[in-house]
């Protein structure tokens, strides 16, 4: 059947997903429709204008002029793609889909499903990678973020422009940007927003952001440059990864990979020409990741002090699970770490 879209081990068939009340998407979606309307998301909006069609399951904003059916509204709510969107319709509202030996239905209910953790996770990732990416899109490398790295760090801004990394020198006015196009509950839930000092803890910071392997971004990290009691701060109860990590999309199998102790040093290795990743303590190297990498040849790369050697046994007895043995970098030990070593 040529309208049969296959997700995994899951059939869902186009016609049926078209089919899915309109209006119950957008509950799902946390739009609040209240007599077939509500506020639209793509923009700052505070008489709803965005309308739905219960008849057509179609919905317009009479506003932004933003429309379409049930994938639409999703990938326009989420941010994702096409498949990605009609994946979490399935999920998410599909159930019981059977077909007997002539491929005839036997049963399809459309029933909102209770949400699972896992499709919680799912379905949170996907919000958060739309925050995210706009916080890119309204920051730029300059002024002392860019003066700190290229000067005293001394990196190279090609190298920096091409990791996206970016600056905030006004936090009071970041988050006001946020809040023109997410409302307060969507940056809480992507870790961007608190009741309290939230605009001080965007205030003149450098933002790295993490990549997953699907090339999207998934946290960020933020450098405090004139905050002597803060330096590095993460996203709250945001799940982190090894940053740069979507490096290993462009490495092939026994390739050298370096595990760094912490951002600065992935970015020293990066400018080195060499492939690396970076993990910011050794409790934050999970299980997990030792199987996305145990094809490469790994390097642990750990900073001269007891922590650092913690770092690295921790790594190393992750992989010894699995049979696979890593290599520790071993440079001279007046030096903290490997920034140290090559630029200080």
């Amino acid at each position: 059947m040529q309208n049969m879209i296959h997700q995994k081990k899951c059939k869902y068939n186009l016609q049926e997903i078209l089919e899915i009340p309109i209006l119950k998407v957008a509950e799902r979606l946390d739009l609040k429709p209240k007599n077939k309307k509500a506020l639209c998301f793509n923009h700052n909006d505070t008489n709803p204008s965005l309308s739905f069609s219960p008849e057509k399951n179609l919905f317009k904003c009479f506003v932004c002029g933003i429309k379409g059916n049930v994938i639409n509204l999703v990938m326009s709510r989420l941010g994702c793609d096409k498949a990605t969107a009609i994946q979490y319709l399935g999920k998410n509202f599909i159930l019981n889909i059977q077909y007997d030996i002539d491929n005839r239905k036997i049963e399809n209910k459309h029933i909102i499903k209770k949400t699972s953790n896992k499709e919680y996770d799912f379905n949170t990732i996907l919000w958060n990678q739309d925050v995210y990416k706009y916080v890119f899109e309204i920051t730029y490398l300059e002024g002392e973020g860019l003066e700190y790295l290229a000067t005293v760090k001394k990196f190279e801004k090609e190298l920096l422009v091409t990791l996206n990394i970016k600056y905030i020198s006004d936090g009071s006015n970041f988050i006001d940007q946020m809040l023109k196009r997410f409302d307060i509950k969507r940056l809480q839930m992507a870790g961007l927003y608190k009741q309290t000092y939230s605009k001080q803890l965007w205030h003149k910071v450098i933002l790295f952001p993490y990549y997953n392997l699907d090339n999207k971004i998934c946290n960020i990290t933020r450098r405090f440059v004139n905050n002597p009691k803060l330096k590095f701060l993460n996203l709250h109860s945001i799940k982190t990864i090894p940053y740069n990590f979507h490096i290993i999309n462009t490495m092939k199998k026994g390739e050298k990979l370096f595990i760094c102790e912490g951002i600065t040093d992935t970015i020293a290795m990066l400018q080195k020409s060499k492939k690396a990743i970076g993990i910011s303590g050794a409790s934050s190297f999970k299980e997990e990741f030792v199987r996305e990498l145990i094809n490469f040849n790994i390097i642990v790369v750990p900073d001269n002090d007891v922590a650092g050697n913690g770092f690295y046994n921790d790594i190393k007895n992750k992989f010894q699970l699995y049979n696979k043995s890593v290599t520790r970098l071993i440079f001279d030990k007046n030096k903290k770490d490997i920034w140290d070593y090559f630029y200080a």
